[in-house]
């Protein structure tokens, strides 16, 4: 019987196998309660984590990221109005991929300390992304270099003129 089954598997695709296997995981975990389904959970407007939104939106946010930030940082002169448009819709991005990362950790640490503080600290998260988005769109817009020189001033030295001062 063992042989079988090992012969079934190798037969079928990879992610039908990783599919079937994940979906018999799930069944087990709902049966024996002991994992928590996304279901169960309470909808809100502030659950950034939830659905559509936290799965696809931040997915997609990662992928952007991953494709805009070279281009950003090597591909674009930051004193012209596409540079620093650029560095706008990167600060959105890296805002909104935080803000739905700091809500994927809320929701699973949070509760275990106090479940009255989910919805506070959502705000502060908020609040973080906001001052993210914020801060990184006036270094795109307003200082010298833009983002690119923000960034790549962490790795610069001081210049011999700053170590005088």
């Amino acid at each position: 019987r063992k042989s079988c089954t090992m012969l079934r598997l190798a037969s079928r695709p990879p992610i039908t196998t990783i599919r079937t296997a994940a979906q018999r995981l799930t069944a087990t975990n709902v049966r024996n309660k002991s994992s928590k389904s996304i279901e169960s959970t309470a909808k809100s407007k502030s659950n950034a984590d939830d659905g559509f939104f936290g799965t696809q939106i931040h997915h997609h946010a990662n992928t952007v990221l991953a494709l805009i930030f070279p281009i950003m940082l090597v591909g674009s002169d930051p004193d012209t109005s596409f540079g620093q448009g650029l560095g706008v819709i990167t600060s959105a991005y890296i805002s909104v991929h935080s803000y739905i990362g700091l809500n994927y950790v809320i929701t699973d640490y949070v509760p275990k300390v106090s479940k009255k503080m989910v919805g506070p600290s959502r705000a502060v998260s908020l609040a973080i992304s906001a001052l993210t988005f914020a801060g990184l769109s006036k270094a795109a817009l307003y200082s010298q270099g833009g983002l690119p020189g923000v960034v790549k001033g962490l790795w610069n030295g001081k210049t011999a003129e700053e170590k005088k001062e």
